[in-house]
């Protein structure tokens, strides 16, 4: 592709990248006055000579249904087109590294986030999945680490494309990709689903946990075999640190039959879940550091409805499977826009939260203290935090985590899920009554 100034609208600024799939761009879109970044799409050989509107078609619907995804932690497909025969997508620019980056770098990530990334990457792929849309070229290299330390995943759709509608029947010698991480299904030119991705990802959390590939060969008949036949040693074999839960739940992602590996990404997620929780991060409360401070419970069950008809018992088996967690004054316990499952208790100190107004400005919506619950809706829907929550002190909050209380005590998970499913309810009738009469 010649040197180019423009594609449509989109005023290049920047090569940011390149590679076997075509190029990246950095782009201001004149139009809307934002940047955005573009990537060209090297179709398959058959196909280069000449792409005919048929095939640009194909490349738009493919567009549309990956424009659909609207996760925070997937990167967000805006336009297609074509530029001298080579088409081109238009797709949200984020700053930061991609996981291939920074997967050496010793430095960038504990265990334990490394754990929490792989679990916010298994949601956004479940969120496509139950949405008909699978990735197909799942790789630390279309993984971007945000400054904020959060994932998007990239190329859902156009992933597709490249083995796909343009390059006719998926064989291991039309592929274009990464072996390494293709299910045996996808090297043997079957039909996909959504587990194919699980595999990927499975094969995935294997290198960026160990910094070893499980599946390597000297050349792509002996790559194709590992994966096909091959078991790589336990990933304790390189890191001691890693506990055997965590080991099995890596093995399974990658079973070679796919019988045999997670019903939905969300099931892997769950898992990781579970074993960041095992491992104690910030240290479970107990029984006594919750019932020595009484004012808590009466607070929760005063103040919350959603509370209310939890005895004294039951909120306190909810706190022994939650997590204690301190914050230091002024720090973020989480931003708005990003994905969450946990709510949050305060048991000492203060909470502010506050919501964006502009660019790099903010307004205090509320301020909590001790007793006080914040972050609830993420029990029930794992959506977007709409506010942030930032320590006003030194502050000290019991975590409980959806996924854990979901998988060890499932009654008392759906009392609260129907309670906050109720307080919903109640308030939607309330601005129905406001706006429309009752």
């Amino acid at each position: 592709m010649a040197v180019i100034n423009y594609l449509g609208r989109y005023k290049i600024v920047d090569q940011i990248g390149s590679g076997a799939m075509g190029v990246v761009y950095k782009a201001l879109d004149e139009e809307l006055e934002r940047h955005v970044a573009i990537k060209t799409i090297k179709v398959a050989e058959e196909s280069e000579q000449n792409i005919n509107e048929e095939e640009l078609n194909t490349l738009k619907k493919e567009a549309r249904i990956a424009a659909r995804l609207n996760h925070p932690n997937i990167i967000t497909i805006f336009d297609v087109g074509s530029y001298q025969e080579v088409p081109y997508f238009v797709m949200e620019y984020v700053e930061g590294f991609t996981l291939q980056e920074l997967i050496f770098d010793k430095n960038a990530f504990s265990l334990i986030e490394k754990i929490q990334i792989l679990s916010k990457v298994a949601r956004a792929i479940h969120y496509a999945h139950i949405r008909s849309v699978i990735h197909k070229d799942l790789k630390p290299a279309n993984i971007m680490i945000q400054k904020n330390g959060e994932p998007k995943v990239m190329d859902f759709g156009i992933a597709k494309l490249h083995t796909g509608a343009l390059a006719g029947k998926e064989r291991v010698d039309q592929v274009y990709g990464t072996p390494q991480f293709m299910s045996p299904e996808q090297m043997l030119g079957y039909d996909l689903d959504g587990k194919t991705d699980i595999f990927s990802l499975g094969t995935l959390s294997y290198y960026f946990l160990t910094g070893e590939m499980p599946f390597t060969g000297g050349d792509l008949k002996e790559v194709v075999k590992a994966v096909l036949k091959k078991e790589p040693p336990k990933m304790r074999f390189y890191d001691k640190t890693i506990p055997d839960e965590l080991d099995d739940a890596v093995f399974r992602a990658f079973a070679k039959d796919k019988k045999d590996r997670y019903g939905y990404a969300n099931d892997y997620s769950d898992v990781l879940e579970l074993v960041i929780n095992k491992m104690g991060s910030y240290g479970v409360a107990t029984r006594e550091e919750v019932t020595r401070n009484e004012t808590v419970i009466k607070q929760l069950k005063s103040q919350y409805l959603f509370f209310s008809d939890f005895d004294d018992e039951e909120v306190v088996e909810i706190f022994k499977l939650a997590n204690k967690k301190d914050f230091k004054s002024g720090q973020i316990i989480f931003t708005e826009g990003v994905i969450g499952n946990e709510m949050y208790i305060i048991i000492e100190g203060k909470v502010q939260l506050l919501k964006n107004k502009k660019m790099n400005e903010s307004v205090e919506i509320k301020a909590l203290s001790p007793g006080h619950c914040f972050g609830e809706m993420a029990i029930i829907d794992s959506a977007p935090r709409s506010a942030t929550a930032m320590a006003m002190t030194d502050t000290t909050v019991i975590a409980v985590n959806e996924t854990v209380l979901r998988l060890n005590n499932p009654t008392l998970c759906l009392k609260l899920y129907r309670n906050l499913a109720a307080l919903m309810a109640e308030n939607l009738r309330q601005t129905s009554n406001k706006l429309f009469g009752s």
